[in-house]
Parts: structure tokens; sequence; C-alpha cells
């Protein structure tokens, strides 16, 4: 079997960007528990659903990153790390090259605070990422190559680019509800995740 090329989004992958949106906004709750309430009582359709900007009520997408980039670094690189990130990339090691995959946002301080969060976890040797914007991670597709994202727009695109795509369990998309355990549970989600992936790109690796 030829190693993969595993490209590894950040944001709702292996950053928490929806809790840190949720104190920022001081929504009150962690909105992870709350997004699919949330979607039904803005009345948020299912292709709008991983559209944060519509969950917490609003349509003023310039505002929202406004708030977002008045932060500066300090946004970026404080997001929290979700407890499933080190058992995650260890599996993925298994099947080839692991290179974190990150879209940042328009402020120029974004690409900073992601790369001192990717060195503060990771080391200041570690060399294995991209940040590319979303409309063109489709470039670096593939038969050799895996998306693992939690946008299903951005699977579509590498998948019909020629590549393969595993979409990332969250509560925003369809391969959530594939889990068979919900987010609130603190001690089954992270290791339910993990076994999730594995079994993907076990499917992924063997056709």
């Amino acid at each position: 079997m030829t190693d993969k090329i595993i490209y590894l989004d950040m944001d709702g992958v292996i950053t928490n960007f929806i809790g840190a949106v949720s104190r920022l906004f001081e929504i009150g709750s962690d909105m992870h528990l709350n997004w699919r309430s949330m979607a039904e009582y803005y009345k948020i359709s299912n292709e709008d659903m991983y559209d944060v900007v519509k969950i917490i009520g609003t349509t003023n997408t310039k505002a929202f990153w406004r708030r977002i980039d008045a932060e500066g670094v300090n946004f970026w690189n404080n997001l929290h790390m979700y407890p499933w990130f080190f058992a995650l990339l260890k599996v993925l090691k298994g099947y080839g090259t692991v290179i974190l995959l990150s879209s940042p946002s328009m402020e120029p301080s974004c690409v900073s605070g992601k790369t001192l969060w990717i060195q503060r976890y990771l080391g200041r040797g570690f060399r294995n990422y991209i940040f590319c914007p979303a409309p063109h991670k489709h470039l670096l597709a593939h038969k050799n190559t895996i998306l693992i994202d939690d946008n299903i727009k951005n699977i579509k695109q590498f998948i019909d680019a020629g590549g393969n795509g595993i979409l990332f369990p969250q509560p925003w998309n369809t391969a959530y509800d594939k889990l068979g355990v919900e987010y609130s549970d603190d001690f089954a989600y992270p290791s339910s995740i993990v076994n999730y992936i594995d079994k993907e790109i076990k499917h992924v690796t063997s056709t």
C-alpha cells in the first residue's frame, strides 16, 4: 500500500474555533451542545448548517469577522485543542504523512496565531503545515491524498478533483449522525472520533 498524504484541517477538527466564538460573543454555553437546536430556532437549512454566522443569529458576516480580527494573534493562538488531537495524529501517522491544512481568515494576524499554535503543541521544528484558502484546497488533490475536513463543501471539491475525502464529524454536518454518541459525552466522544476516522481511512485505503 502506497503511503498517503493526509491533509488535516485545523478549525473544527483539531482546534476548537466554535468554543472560542462562544466565549467571544458571550453565547453563554458551548455551541457544540446547542448547535442543532440553534439551527432549528433560526430556521437554518441543512445546506447552511456549517455557517456559524447564521447559527449565532446574525447575517452580518463582516461584523462577525471584525470582532474576531480585533482580537488579533491571541484569538488563534489561544484556541483550545480538541482532546482527541494527539490520539488522532498518532493513528493518522500510521497511514502516511500528515500535513495540517488550514484556511486563514483575511486578517494577517490569523496566520501568525495559527503558526504559534502549531509550534506550541508540535514544536518549533514542525514544518508539515500549509495555509491555504478553503476554495483552493482541492488543488492539492490526487489519488494518494486524503483530506479530513469538517466542511462538506471542501470534501466534495477535493473528491471531485481526484483526491479522497473524509468528513470529520461535528454537529454541523451529517457525519456526526454516524458516531452514535453525543458531543456532551466527555468520556466516549474523543475515542469515538478517533475510531470513526480510523475506520474511514481503512475504507479509503482499501479501495
